[in-house]
């Protein structure tokens, strides 16, 4: 794998996990 390819994965990742927080968070909120 590219270290370019890498990177793109993590920073992928990343937002996918904020975005499943902020989810979350929102769930929870209306509970």
């Amino acid at each position: 794998m590219d270290s370019n390819t890498v990177v793109a994965v993590c920073a992928l990742l990343s937002v996918v996990i904020q975005i499943g927080t902020i989810f979350a968070a929102g769930k929870w909120k209306k509970e």
